[in-house]
């Protein structure tokens, strides 16, 4: 299991403006809050607790099928 430090560090080598974080039972989706304000261009990362790996938003809704916790501070 990885803990959220460690899914933060991942996340922010694939994503460099994460500013949110979102905890779901099976993960954590990072994200930046100015991606509300485009279209297109890259969405949120989400990691995996359990592997550590980290699949796109759609990816996260279909497969995990994830129930919302909170929202965690970055």
């Amino acid at each position: 299991m990885i803990t959220y430090e460690d899914a933060l560090k991942k996340a922010r080598e694939l994503k460099h403006n994460i500013d949110a974080c979102d905890e779901y039972d099976v993960g954590y989706m990072f994200k930046a809050k100015a991606d509300a304000f485009t279209i297109g261009g890259d969405g949120p990362c989400c990691i995996i607790k359990d592997t550590g790996r980290a699949v796109c938003q759609t990816e996260f809704y279909e497969r995990y099928e994830p129930v919302f916790i909170g929202e965690k501070t970055v």
